[in-house]
């Protein structure tokens, strides 16, 4: 492309944006689940454990400068997550495993969720492989 292309330039900012924008919606979620998945007071240490996430967050954007690899490593994992994995466990959760007539049903569904976790482990090392090294190219 262009160095002083319009659209590019666009299409830059938006996507500049759009990360800077999420930021802090991801980062307040991840926060409250540190606080509870763990027996942390969020009284005392809320300062502590925002500082400590953004230590590391601003760790990995500097070992990890390309912003591509990151969306792609989230599309592989949460993308098959999301389409395979969550609507089937879900229902495995909601329905009970009592009645003999879902029995296949329920096998089906997590085989479903054991593909789509495959799925996400086999993209997330395609994409590794892709940006790490010259197998795939």
């Amino acid at each position: 492309y262009k160095a002083d292309d319009a659209l590019v330039f666009a299409t830059r900012l938006a996507t500049a944006v759009s990360i800077v924008a999420s930021h802090p919606l991801i980062f307040t979620s991840l926060r409250d689940s540190v606080f509870s998945l763990s027996n942390l007071d969020r009284s005392t240490s809320f300062t502590a454990v925002s500082l400590g996430l953004l230590a590391l967050f601003t760790a990995l954007a500097v070992v990890v400068p390309d912003a591509g690899f990151v969306v792609s490593i989230t599309g592989a994992s949460v993308g098959s997550a999301l389409i395979c994995v969550v609507p089937c466990l879900i229902y495995l959760r909601i329905f009970p495993a009592d009645d003999d007539d879902a029995r296949n049903e329920r096998r089906l569904l997590k085989a479903l969720t054991a593909f789509g976790a495959a799925v996400a482990a086999f993209g997330t090392v395609v994409t590794c492989l892709e940006t790490f090294t010259d197998l795939l190219k």
